[in-house]
This record gives structure tokens, C-alpha cells and sequence, in this order.
């Protein structure tokens, strides 16, 4: 495959993949199993962000993984909002950081919603196995300023 293609076939496929996200918080087949190669190191609950901060996505990898997706959810898990991937060969990969700056509001399929919310949760899972991954485990806060 050239390399235009693959990119192209990426991008179709993230895409395909933010709208299994966003739908439900994991694909019914797929549930995150804890300890499974992917941990969420921030935010894992109890901290407070305010719309505009850069939020530090971090994670710990004790497995191989294809790429990772990173959602978000303003509501405890029920809906997820795709904000981005990290492919192995990107700095976000390889520095084990993603940076999120945190917006006034989300579009979860047709639907906008505030990000501000005592129940947000991060999820974080291989780009093509959804049950390879890791959610917050407990709620942070995103509060305007």
C-alpha cells in the first residue's frame, strides 16, 4: 500500500470508530477489562479542570496496541466524545501524553453537550480492540472559570 492510501484507510477507519465511541460508552462485545495492557494515569478521578485549561492525558502501556483512541465522557460513561488518536510513530505515543484543550462543549453524534460536569471520565483503548482499554476510575470535574 502506498502511503497516501494507508493514511487515507486510517482516517476512515477513526472515523468509523468515533461513531462506535460515541454512541455507547464500549461497544456491548468489548468491555474494558482492568489490568489488560492500558491504564488511565490522568485524569483518573477527584480533580478539578476548568473549560480552557490543557488537560494532560497520560497513560501506562504493558502490551503491544495498534494505535490508541482517547474519548471523553461529560456524563459518567453513558456517552463518549472522540477527541483524538496517538499512532505508535506520533510523540504523543511515544511521550505517553495526549493534551486535550478542554472546550465549552462537545458534539456527541448530532447532539451538544457541555463538557462542565461532576461526572466526566476519560477512556482509552487500542484504535481497532475496544476491550483493550481503560476508563477513569472515578469521575473528575470540568467547571467554567
Amino acid at each position: 500500500m502506498n502511503a497516501i492510501y494507508t493514511r487515507m484507510l486510517i482516517i476512515v477507519m477513526a472515523a468509523a470508530a468515533s461513531f462506535m465511541v460515541c454512541d455507547k460508552s464500549t461497544p456491548p462485545d468489548d468491555t474494558p477489562i482492568p489490568g489488560n495492557g492500558i491504564t488511565v494515569l490522568t485524569p483518573n478521578g477527584g480533580t478539578t479542570y476548568y473549560v480552557g485549561d490543557s488537560m494532560h492525558i497520560t497513560w501506562d502501556l504493558n502490551d503491544s496496541v495498534s494505535g490508541l483512541l482517547f474519548a471523553f465522557s461529560p456524563n459518567n460513561g453513558l456517552n463518549y466524545f472522540l477527541l483524538g488518536e496517538a499512532l505508535p510513530t506520533s510523540t504523543e505515543f511515544v511521550n505517553k501524553e495526549y493534551i486535550w484543550v478542554i472546550p465549552d462543549t462537545v458534539f456527541i453524534g448530532s447532539i451538544r453537550m457541555s463538557t462542565q460536569s461532576a461526572s466526566c471520565k476519560i477512556y482509552i483503548h487500542d484504535y481497532y480492540d475496544y476491550g483493550l482499554g481503560d476508563v477513569s476510575d472515578k469521575p473528575f470535574t470540568i467547571r467554567k472559570r
